[in-house]
């Protein structure tokens, strides 16, 4: 499967990309969680959450170079690199002083000085030339590469397809961001009266673009409250970037109230880079807080670079699988309380079992990976409470988990039977751990998680789009998420509304 670095093709669902495109078939088939391969002409995949393609309603689409515009870059870029290196030898071979240049014999040289006379300044001259000629033909070849580079950037995005409303774009600061817009009012833009309730909702992927926050303003209007919404939630965040997305919005949109989704399978491994994790080869740069409270935003040039065609369809599909298959190996080889011990910045790919599996062992809390991970998340959540504060804004966390917290066939299909059965396995132990930071923290927290359990225990029925990891749930599921906030928010607005009468 080698190939598959070097083949430039990008698998996405939805118009977001799937990861591990380096994939053994073996893994594809009994793995799934959108590993994919591309082998000649065959591209074998796995959607996100091991639903069947065929019929769960998904677009999937493949962006990749055509065998012309490859073979013409290919020869460019030879060509190109060829006047490179043929204009710095000539720089380098030009003659440094009159004694390395050509020898003649010396009656030679003598009766050639007689008759010319050309004094002593001519050996500088000609070295002179010889300099400029090298730096000129230098300059020629810088010249064409930029020209190439240039011209096949415009020929990419030219062939570069629409993006979709779901699409995620790099943005600076923030490593990425939605496509289309920051934030998505609920429910159709209109004008809110002075007396309108704001309820702005921030998450990763279990908020973004999804109903649990349209049911909860139809909750609340049907109770009697003017109530209206932001959903802001952006696929892959975590509390650090929502942490910068309240900076930004909170003066903007000026909110009533602040719901925080956070994802306890994710979200502690987001706010941690040693090692981060990535989703995708787009979602590699993300902002990280250090102890100080200060947070470290992805450097603006590499986002920038990034954002070239050139580089996302011919060098990150060479460069970012390679990046992620030295960050597991070393993994392997180290353990991650090593490299979270050592502080050594690595990227390995959301789904490898080591970044994950720890959150739910009690063995191994006291480790350095989860203390990092922890430490990290509380000191962006003190960050988040502290600005609502400033702003008056009312602050509360909603708290989701994986599916196989809360279905048996997903923890049969995602979790290994070694760690389920081997007594060192608690499922509810990232919400207590979560539960003691918001206590302390005097933030409410909202756990959906066993209402979701009773749920599945009375009907039988899966309550997520798949079994794998990448699973979430679906739209008649999400209503419990609304159930869960609905009576903290009507408490603020009734609370709100009488002050104002007062």
């Amino acid at each position: 499967n080698e190939r598959s670095i070097r083949s430039g093709i990008v698998l996405s669902e939805n118009g977001v990309e799937l990861p591990q495109s380096k994939s053994l078939h073996a893994d594809i088939r009994d793995r799934g969680a959108g590993a994919w391969s591309h082998w000649n002409r065959v591209i074998l995949f796995s959607t996100s959450d091991g639903s069947d393609p065929r019929t769960n309603g998904r677009r999937y689409t493949v962006v990749g170079l055509t065998l012309p515009i490859r073979i013409g870059s290919i020869l460019l870029a030879l060509a190109a690199g060829f006047l490179a290196i043929r204009g710095v030898l000539r720089m380098l071979r030009a003659p440094r002083t009159q004694r390395e240049r050509p020898t003649a014999p010396i009656a030679a040289v003598a009766d050639a000085r007689d008759a010319s006379s050309p004094g002593p300044d001519a050996a500088p001259v000609a070295r002179g030339r010889r300099w400029l000629l090298a730096l000129a033909s230098a300059g020629v070849s810088v010249l064409a590469i930029s020209l190439l580079i240039v011209g096949l950037e415009l020929v990419l995005r030219w062939t570069a397809p629409a993006p979709v409303p779901t699409t995620l774009e790099l943005a600076e600061g923030l490593g990425w961001t939605r496509y289309g817009g920051p934030h998505r009012p609920i429910p159709e833009p209109r004008s809110p009266s002075p007396d309108s309730f704001l309820v702005l909702f921030v998450g990763d992927s279990f908020s973004h673009a999804r109903q649990w926050g349209d049911l909860t303003i139809e909750a609340l209007r049907a109770r009697g409250i003017d109530a209206i919404g932001e959903e802001c939630g952006v696929s892959g965040y975590g509390t650090v970037q929502e942490l910068m997305v309240l900076r930004r919005f909170l003066p903007e949109l000026r909110p009533h109230a602040v719901v925080l989704q956070v994802y306890l399978w994710n979200d502690p491994r987001d706010n941690w880079p040693f090692p981060g994790i990535c989703y995708n080869a787009r979602m590699t740069q993300r902002p990280y807080m250090d102890e100080d409270g200060v947070v470290h935003e992805p450097s603006s040039w590499l986002i920038s670079l990034r954002r070239c065609e050139v580089w996302k369809r011919l060098l990150e599909p060479l460069l970012d699988p390679m990046r992620v298959s030295a960050g597991r190996d070393r993994l392997a080889a180290d353990g991650i309380d090593a490299i979270a011990e050592r502080r050594e910045r690595l990227v390995i790919d959301y789904s490898t079992l080591d970044s994950w599996a720890p959150l739910y062992q009690p063995s191994r809390q006291d480790g350095a990976y989860m203390r990092g991970a922890w430490e990290s998340t509380e000191r962006a959540l003190r960050a988040i409470r502290d600005l609502c504060a400033a702003h008056g804004v009312a602050l509360a966390v909603l708290a989701v988990d994986q599916a196989f917290t809360v279905e048996p066939a997903a923890a049969e299909a995602s979790v290994p039977e070694a760690l389920r059965t081997g007594g060192d396995w608690d499922t509810e132990l990232p919400m207590r751990r979560l539960h003691a930071i918001t206590t302390r923290l005097e933030i409410p927290l909202f756990d959906p998680m066993p209402a979701l359990r009773s749920q599945h225990r009375e009907t039988g029925t899966t309550l997520h789009d798949g079994p794998g990891m990448g699973a979430h749930l679906l739209p008649r599921s999400e209503a419990t998420l609304s159930d869960a906030v609905v009576p903290w928010l009507e408490r603020i607005a009734r609370d709100r509304a009488d002050q104002r009468l007062r």
